[in-house]
């Protein structure tokens, strides 16, 4: 279906690559193996409000639906596999700024 509205170049584009979008100042949009969106406040050089969301077609299954959160929590959530190497950017950020 993607090929026949968009032809195949962007079909391909749109279905097998990865992207991630930073919307300057806070707002971090993932199109990784999901939708996700995160926002991230400073609140201070040492503390740091991050949280996230992860996006659904609203026809989802409930099996689609489970696995989906599951694979969002390993692998976005708090102790999950990318957020802490996100995390660790985002803190030496602010450790900058704070100098």
């Amino acid at each position: 279906r993607l090929v026949e509205l968009h032809g195949e170049e962007l079909a391909e584009r749109m279905a097998r690559k990865n992207r991630n979008l930073l919307i300057y100042p806070n707002l971090v949009i993932n199109d990784i193996m999901a939708v996700t969106v995160r926002t991230f406040y400073p609140e201070a050089p040492d503390y740091m409000l991050i949280n996230g969301w992860a996006l659904a077609p609203r026809e989802e299954t409930e099996r689609a639906r489970k696995y989906r959160l599951y694979n969002f929590l390993e692998f976005r959530g708090p102790g999950g596999f990318a957020t802490p190497d996100d995390v660790e950017a985002l803190e030496a950020c602010q450790k900058g700024f704070q100098n």
